[in-house]
């Protein structure tokens, strides 16, 4: 039997990158925070605007501290002052 690559492995379990998180960037330390677990897309939006008061603060890197929705299965790279990064780490 010769099957299409994608048949038979569908799940009917959501997939991680239909799901999204809430972060807050922390412009004093250089760090991202979840300030949501993995939800819906309109849920994850829902929580930013009620953080952001509708989009009116804390949406861009200029506002020093901001939320942003990204994919769950997004990964943030950490890299301390040692390493060439912006971290908060003088080794």
């Amino acid at each position: 039997m010769i099957r299409k690559p994608d048949e038979g492995n569908k799940s009917t379990m959501p997939h991680v990158n239909e799901l999204y998180v809430v972060r807050l960037y922390d412009g004093f330390d250089n760090l991202w925070m979840d300030v949501s677990g993995p939800v819906p897309k309109e849920e994850a939006d829902r929580i930013w605007k009620e953080k952001t008061d509708d989009g009116k603060k804390m949406t861009k890197f200029d506002d020093i501290d901001y939320y942003a929705v990204f994919p769950a299965d997004t990964r943030m790279l950490y890299r301390d002052k040692s390493e060439g990064g912006l971290g908060g780490r003088d080794s």
